[in-house]
């Protein structure tokens, strides 16, 4: 077998990033959930250079997932991932690829091996080594710590048969609509059995495409709901991690943390809301090549059928009076903490927007405060890469639909790094007693001793989830364990009032409604029809030329009226002259004809109103004078006096006139028959006239 040869994978399916490649001594394969790779290409027996696939209709290329076999032991290996998007600050921050071997039971893990990176001819590229054992069948190596489509029904799974052995525990668990590809999108909804009443929810149209009439909707519950969703960007895999935080809070049963957040609150979770692009191993779009965040606003059945099933939801929880919260769970790869992005709102709202922030921060090590982003100008930022406005994104068209406070992006990160802060003890709300900190939040355990805490990233991501969770119950002085007591603020109104500080030195405090939001009842549910296959969403570039398209052509039809307003008022005067009728008796007919049919007229821009303007001030002037004429050239010129003889003479035998010797010359041409004024141009010209009109009567 040549050195230096690229071996084309056998692509099976629709999957091209899900791929198998064999070299004499090394199998490189893909074809697994969440695989991505796109070619592997041998440089010699130790050296491999690897290309992934792009996201569909992008240039995204910065997710990866492949296996290694059939390996010589104990022999140094060099991959090199060379046509990368530039991502140089996630590396800088510490970022290096994880691997797992199997068979075995241990968790993944980051490289030993130092990792380098740099631009290179294809792109940008980064370089790693890696030995293998001779305990190890196959190593897998990824971008990130993964969490596949299978192991966010894992996930699911385990919870429903934890709360299956409980009956105080209510938990739902639904199909709520297929992804392009026949993936599930599922709805759970969880809490307890108090203040449950004997009504169930309403079908959504167009959603739950499995349920029958036997089947029952989950009950209605008197206490406030609380919507997650996660993995609308598939490759932003440390969101599912938080999510798996919550969902391990959540069913230890023996937690009075859980037991209180199941009884106050009902929690709707949607884990998965682009499986495709999980499944696929993409990192920020479907198959579509969409963004799904940034479709929230006006989403369809047909070509975002997930983003509409899961608004679809949550406008419905709003119209039955119960949500509270809104979180949207992503991942940030410029930061090293979590933070969270919230709207721009006005005085008190704004204050609670920031309050659970803050709150949050007061329950984690990893989540900054300083971070978070609640400006106008974060909810107007336009991608450069597809020109689309984050006003579609989730908690910004959420907030614009239901008008709820509590709207987040939960920004989570890859990295992690030693925060310069210390959390109050936690104090047991029956007892008085201090309670002991997990390892993850105590700035003095093992996890922190070492320059970088990556090695336990997940657990911390998982924290970051059960931080969101302890946050809530703090928000209505409901935490078991609460934080606040032993905190300088020693209540919930200290917080607040240092919140408010905060808003009022940054944004101030005047209440006065947001711009964008336009205070209503609650919205009825999206109709199917407006979801129908008929309306096809256009790409911003398609909007643009449409845009330019309808000016261009609203321009030159006004252009046509203005013309037309002209030559009318000039013809008519001339088919006076010649037919030696009185220019009196012309102009009012003229003047009559152009206030007739107000009403059917179009509107025009105020662009040419001054031009019009001018035009019917010639007009009227020549109402007042019947010795002018009115010159309507382009642009109008000043009113010229016609010669007397003119006046006097019959059209029959029409004299030969010498101009007179002064500058006031006037050149008429005699047509070869009358001109009259046709009705498109009277039609045309009556608007303005009769506004004129109506200001100087």
């Amino acid at each position: 077998m040549k050195s230096r040869t690229t071996w084309e994978a056998k692509r099976q399916g629709l999957n091209p990033q899900q791929t198998e490649f064999k070299f004499k001594n090394l199998h490189f394969s893909s074809k697994f959930d969440s695989g991505n790779l796109r070619s592997v290409k041998r440089a010699n027996v130790w050296l491999y250079e690897i290309q992934l696939t792009r996201d569909p209709h992008s240039k995204y290329k910065l997710y990866f997932h492949f296996s290694v076999s059939n390996f010589t032991p104990n022999k140094p290996y060099t991959f090199v991932i060379k046509n990368l998007t530039y991502q140089k600050r996630i590396y800088e921050n510490g970022l290096k690829p994880v691997f797992k071997s199997f068979p075995g039971e241990d968790p993944w893990s980051i490289i030993p091996t130092d990792l380098s990176w740099k631009n290179g001819p294809d792109g940008f590229q980064i370089q790693f080594d890696y030995t293998f054992t001779e305990a190890q069948e196959s190593v897998s190596f990824c971008f990130s710590h993964p969490f596949s489509y299978q192991m966010i029904n894992q996930m699911v799974n385990h919870a429903q048969e934890i709360c299956k052995e409980r009956e105080d525990v209510y938990f739902k668990r639904e199909l709520l609509a297929y992804s392009l590809e026949k993936r599930k999108i599922e709805l759970i909804t969880l809490t307890d059995s108090t203040e449950m009443t004997d009504d169930e929810e309403p079908l959504i149209k167009g959603c739950f495409p499995r349920h029958k009439r036997s089947m029952k909707r989950p009950r209605i519950f008197n206490k406030p709901t609380i919507f997650f969703t996660a993995r609308v960007h598939p490759g932003e895999t440390p969101a599912s991690h938080a999510l798996k935080g919550v969902f391990d809070l959540l069913t230890d049963f023996d937690n009075p943390m859980s037991k209180a957040l199941l009884k106050e609150f009902v929690f709707k979770i949607i884990p998965v809301l682009n499986p495709d692009g999980v499944y696929r191993g993409h990192f920020r779009l479907d198959t579509k090549g969409q963004n799904l965040n940034r479709y929230y606003k006006d989403p369809t059945i047909t070509t975002q059928p997930t983003i509409f099933a899961a608004k679809a939801a949550i406008i419905q929880q709003r119209n039955l009076g119960k949500l509270k919260v809104y979180i949207d769970f992503h991942a940030h790869s410029g930061k090293k903490a979590s933070f969270m992005y919230g709207n721009h709102l006005y005085g008190k709202s704004q204050v609670n927007n920031c309050l659970l922030a803050k709150l949050v921060s007061m329950n984690s090590l990893n989540f900054d405060f300083q971070e978070c982003q609640f400006s106008e100008e974060m909810m107007n930022v336009v991608d450069k890469r597809d020109g689309l406005s984050r006003d579609g994104c989730g908690r910004i068209s959420i907030w614009q639909t239901t008008g709820i406070d509590y709207c987040y992006t939960l920004e989570c990160h890859y990295t992690a790094l030693i925060m310069d802060k210390v959390l109050s003890p936690m104090f047991s709300s029956e007892t008085g007693e201090i309670i002991p900190d997990k390892p993850i939040n105590d700035i003095n355990s093992e996890v922190y001793k070492e320059e970088d805490p990556s090695e336990y990233i997940v657990e911390i991501l998982e924290d970051v989830g059960q931080a969101v969770l302890a946050a809530l119950l703090d928000l209505i002085s409901k935490n078991p364990f609460s934080r606040i007591p032993a905190s300088k603020y020693k209540d919930l109104e200290g917080i607040r009032e240092e919140v408010a500080n905060f808003v009022d030195e940054t944004w101030g405090l005047d209440e006065k409604p947001p711009r964008s939001f336009k205070k209503k009842t609650a919205k009825p549910l999206p109709r199917v029809a407006m979801l129908s296959s008929k309306k096809q969403t256009k790409t911003h570039s398609e909007k643009f030329q449409e845009n330019v398209k309808s000016k261009t052509k609203e321009r030159g039809r006004l252009n046509h009226i203005r013309r037309g307003y002209q030559k009318s008022l000039q013809r008519s005067n001339q088919s006076s002259f010649l037919n030696n009728n009185s220019i009196e008796e012309n102009k009012s007919e003229i003047f009559n004809n152009y206030t007739r049919n107000l009403k059917v007229l179009p509107k025009t821009p105020s662009t040419y109103l001054s031009d019009l303007k001018r035009i019917s001030e010639e007009a009227k002037s020549l109402l007042n004078d019947p010795k002018t004429k009115i010159s309507t050239s382009n642009p109008p010129k000043p009113l010229q006096k016609i010669p007397e003889p003119l006046l006097q003479h019959p059209v029959s035998t029409p004299p030969q006139i010498q101009p007179p010797l002064s500058s006031q010359n006037l050149s008429l041409h005699r047509p070869k028959s009358p001109i009259k004024p046709s009705r498109a141009q009277i039609f045309c010209t009556q608007k303005f006239y009769c506004k004129f009109n109506q200001a100087h009567p």
